[in-house]
């Protein structure tokens, strides 16, 4: 019997996995998210979550000695090719949501999932990022002001929560609705399977 691990203390993954059904135990990671400006911003990305899964490997050794499953992801909002974090201050998320106002930008969620095969004493890890792409309608100063005040833009990529009051803002959504929440699920589930996971793994 195989279990389940989520390397992430987001509460929208959380959701997301629980409401696709998953059984699992989630093991938060701490890791610089710092982006390394060589890079390409999907190598970015999934330099991230690549540092979150060697996190939890490192943090959580004794799990060697049972198979399982773990989930490493992170999300980024790109605009005009450039990333955008979380805010340190309202006033930022204030400017990131003028920005956006009226624009395309981009999400992208970049996953690291592993297997350890306890018998043959071996981890394999699969690799992918999944963009999707949001427009936003033209925004006031009042209801940026609002949004910011009701403290959704706090700590968030591109300081907002599409699952959330910034669903009025959105015009047009490409590709996954749910990677733009953090979690690209279907895609997370053919990695998963493509590594020999089944929904019978438990929670320890």
């Amino acid at each position: 019997m195989s279990f389940l691990y989520l390397a992430s203390e987001s509460p929208r993954r959380k959701e997301l996995l629980q409401r696709a059904g998953f059984t699992f135990q989630v093991f938060p990671v701490k890791v610089s998210e710092n982006i390394e400006e060589n890079l390409t911003l999907d190598q970015q990305i999934q330099n991230i979550a690549n540092t979150k899964l060697a996190a939890f490997l490192d943090q959580y050794k004794n799990l060697i000695l049972q198979d399982f499953f773990v989930i490493a992801a992170d999300t980024m909002v790109i605009h005009q090719g450039k990333a955008l974090g979380k805010a340190e201050t309202r006033q930022k998320s204030g400017e990131t949501l003028r920005s956006l106002s009226g624009q395309w930008h981009q999400v992208k969620t970049a996953l690291a999932v592993g297997h350890w095969d306890h018998s043959a004493q071996r981890f394999k890890v699969r690799h992918q990022v999944i963009t999707s792409s949001v427009r936003f309608k033209e925004l006031s100063e009042d209801e940026i002001q609002n949004y910011i005040a009701s403290g959704e833009a706090d700590d968030k990529a591109g300081s907002y929560g599409i699952q959330g009051k910034a669903r009025s803002f959105v015009l047009e959504v490409e590709g996954p609705y749910d990677n733009i929440v953090g979690l690209p699920v279907e895609e997370l589930k053919s990695m998963l399977q493509s590594l020999g996971f089944s929904k019978e793994a438990k929670k320890k």
